[in-house]
This record gives structure tokens, sequence and C-alpha cells, in this order.
């Protein structure tokens, strides 16, 4: 499918020129793509028959069910984040539906997790939410983030009192909670092993800054700019992985919030 969708951007292109500021937009991921337009008209009389000739062509048709035409400011789901804007502003954020999706999934290993050691829990739970936090990280995310951990507090919460029914809730809070992350250790013949849940409330958001047009790696007048962008990917790794410290170039950082991180030594 992806293949056969190549030339389609092409072909558009060349029915709306950029150099006659049509505003004909492509956008493409794999087998999903948007394209844009300055009115509604164009999308229905023009562009839907061109890419509806391009499909048939390859034995293919254009989906009505998965094909949407709306107003940016009404916005669209698309790879699971919602497009739109507001005021004149475009955000995208995660969409409902995802952030749906990570709940009830949250919930069921949650839930299929009772009687089962803490650590085990933060084992099963700790890729789910790396592995979503770091696909919306680089869009407006940091409130959706925030409400999830609360979330998530709550269902560990409900897990760790039902664990522990004799108990109170101080001890059960000082059991699990009190490092500011849900921690367990575990002791076995090779040591004692502490494990923390990932938090999706300190994940930094990061836009994609493009490269420079006019940098070039292979002059020597660029090397501080791509050394500086070499830190910030590095810097950005170790904010999300949530560590204290790391060195770069022999300095050791430390972090100072979760999203800033300071030089302490040289």
């Amino acid at each position: 499918m992806n293949m056969v969708l190549d030339g389609l951007e092409t072909t558009i292109n060349k029915q709306f020129p950029r150099w006659k500021n049509q505003k004909v937009n492509f956008v493409r991921y794999a087998d999903d793509f948007i394209i844009t337009a300055k009115d509604k008209d164009v999308i229905i009389n023009q562009i839907i028959p061109i890419v509806k000739d391009f499909l048939k062509k390859r034995g293919l048709r254009l989906s009505d069910e998965k094909s949407k035409i709306t107003n940016i400011d009404q916005g669209f789901d698309f790879l699971s984040q919602h497009i739109r804007k507001y005021k004149g502003k475009l955000l995208i954020k995660p969409s409902r539906k995802s952030v749906q999706a990570f709940k009830d999934k949250v919930k069921l290993i949650v839930r299929e997790s009772h009687g089962l050691p803490a650590h085990a829990l933060i084992r099963k739970l700790n890729p789910v939410i790396r592995g979503w936090s770091n696909y919306h990280k680089g869009i407006c995310s940091k409130n959706t983030f925030r409400k999830l951990e609360v979330f998530i507090f709550g269902q560990l919460w409900k897990w760790a009192t039902r664990q522990h029914g004799g108990k109170g809730h101080g001890w059960v809070f000082k059991r699990y909670f009190l490092g500011n992350h849900f921690s367990d250790k575990r002791v076995s013949g090779k040591g004692t092993y502490t494990y923390r849940l990932y938090k999706i409330g300190m994940v930094p958001i990061r836009y994609h800054v493009k490269i420079a047009q006019k940098a070039n790696p292979y002059l020597a007048e660029f090397d501080s700019y791509f050394d500086k962008r070499v830190f910030l990917r590095k810097r950005l790794a170790f904010d999300c992985k949530q560590n204290t410290t790391f060195v770069y170039k022999g300095k050791n950082y430390s972090r100072v919030s979760p999203n800033k991180v300071g030089l302490i030594s040289a």
C-alpha cells in the first residue's frame, strides 16, 4: 500500500502548482494522508476526482467510511491526534479516542494484576505509559499528560488499598507512594532491585525544530550549531528516562525541574 500511493503527491502538485498559490497541500504517512485546500468546492469537484482516478488505475478505491471533509476550525483526527485551529492558531492534541484507549488499557492491566506484587505491575505498565507518551510528546499534550497522571494514580491507589485491605491509607501511602513515584522493591538472590513507575506528568513536551536551511554539517562554521542540536537531543532522552544526572562531553548535568537541566560541574 505504501508504494502504491507513491506518486499521488506529484500528481496533485502538477494540478495545483505552488507557484499559483492555490493553497493545496498534501500530507502523507504510510497509507494515511491529508489534503488541504482553500475551500470545500475545490476538494469535492477537483481533488477527490483526481484521487479516485489515481487509485482506480491501481485497483483501489477511496473509502467513504474512512474519508472525511471538514473545516480546520472544526478539527479532525489523524494518526490518533486531533488537529484543529483555535482562534486562528493551529493546535495538535491527543485525540479523545486515543486517550480513552490508553485509559482502558491501563485499567485492564491494573485489573488483571490483582494479587501480583507491585514490581510486576510496574513492569507491565511502564512500557505502555512510556510508549504512549513518547508518541504524543511532540504536540500540545502537557495538560493531557497531567490529567492522565491523576487517572493513573487513582487506579494504582485502588489497586494498593485492595491489595492491603487490612492496612490504613497512611500505611499504603508510605509503602508505595512516599517517594513521589509509585515504587516497589524486589529482593532476589542477585540483590535488591527498585522498580519505579514512569510518571507521564513529567514527560517533557518538545516540538520538532527544523534544521536551518543554510546549516551544512561539512562546514566548520556550523559545528557549534549541530553540537547544540546533539546536546538538546541527548537532554531530551535524559528527561524522558526521568533520571537525575547525565554526562555530556565530560560535563555533569542535573535536573533542575522536569523540563530544565543545569550544569553542576565541569
